[in-house]
């Protein structure tokens, strides 16, 4: 949703009784982020049982890249395991790599989010990545989701 580096956040509530998708700091049983300086700004809503499942994807600002040159990676995910040690950080770019485009990363973030939380039904994923998408990248997202599914598995 993001264009140009900018920065978005959305929320999503699952449940019987859903009157605002909205929720406040400290609510979230699940914060999914797909960069990592992203997910740290976001910490401060996951709830005192919330999981972080976050892409190892890091993409500094201009402003960032000029005053913390030497940031990598690893810092990052180190300083969002350091405030939220329940958080799992995944090889997101390199499975969707290996399910054939990076721009599937958010699949398998998705697969992994579902193999952990059980909230959706898998075949109800793969029936509206069909509807939505044309026949080459639904192959493409089908196996990223896959894959982050089965990430959680492989890393234990």
């Amino acid at each position: 949703m993001a264009q140009r580096y900018g920065s978005v956040m959305g929320f999503i509530r699952i449940g019987i009784s859903v009157k605002s998708p909205l929720f406040d700091p400290g609510e979230a049983d699940y914060i999914l982020g797909l960069e990592l300086t992203e997910t740290l700004r976001r910490l401060h809503y996951i709830s005192n049982n919330g999981l972080v499942i976050a892409a190892d994807e890091y993409k500094p600002s201009y402003a960032q890249s000029v005053t913390h040159p030497s940031l990598k990676a690893e810092d990052i995910a180190w300083k969002i395991k350091s405030l939220w040690p329940k958080t799992i950080i995944i090889p997101a770019r390199r499975l969707a790599e290996k399910a054939g485009s990076i721009r599937a990363l958010n699949m398998v973030i998705l697969g992994t989010f579902n193999a952990l939380s059980n909230l959706l039904s898998t075949e109800g994923i793969k029936t509206a990545i069909r509807k939505v998408l044309p026949e080459q990248a639904t192959l493409i997202s089908i196996k990223a989701y896959e894959l982050g599914y089965l990430y959680p598995q492989q890393a234990l």
